[in-house]
């Protein structure tokens, strides 16, 4: 296992996420250029009871007393490598029923799932840990409006010190 103590392995998969509009098509990217696992990243649904919001995301997602707030954890995979684990708050009532029904019957990521939304992401905080990179963000639709509060650790598969050398 690589050890996150020195930041610089994921220095370069933390700037191309802060850069994406979308973290889930930033790690595929990320994924096909350094050959880790393969086919399409999916969500694999973490049974656990629903986590409550901490007060940061309550107040980035500001939900309308009618508004119900979901809790969705998940690992990011690709192919048999987990890339990230992640805690997802947000407020179905924003999202068309097409996009609710596929979040709640299927393993299509969050960020894949309100691609049509054209959500983009913005990072509340950063940081390098041992056991991987820590990202907070509030998901915007592109119109601006939040429907989501994620809270990422990715994973150390995914730092280029512990991908196996080029032959």
């Amino acid at each position: 296992m690589t050890s996150l103590s020195d930041p610089a392995p994921f220095a370069a998969l933390s700037a191309r996420l802060l850069a994406a509009r979308s973290a889930t098509r930033a790690l595929e990217a990320w994924c096909a250029e350094h050959g880790i696992g393969d086919g399409a990243v999916r969500a694999r649904m973490v049974p656990a009871p629903p986590l409550p919001p901490d007060a940061e995301a309550l107040e980035l997602l500001r939900p309308a007393p009618a508004e119900v707030l979901r809790h969705r954890r998940v690992v990011l995979v690709r192919g048999a490598v987990a890339l990230s684990e992640a805690e997802n708050w947000y407020l179905p009532q924003r999202l068309p029923p097409g996009m609710r029904h596929v979040l709640e019957t299927t393993d299509t990521p969050f960020g894949v799932a309100v691609e049509a939304l054209r959500p983009r992401r913005r990072t509340m905080h950063v940081a390098f840990a041992a056991d991987g990179l820590l990202h907070r963000a509030v998901v915007l639709t592109g119109a601006g409006r939040p429907i989501a509060v994620v809270h990422e650790r990715y994973l150390p598969a995914l730092a280029p010190a512990a991908l196996p050398a080029s032959p």
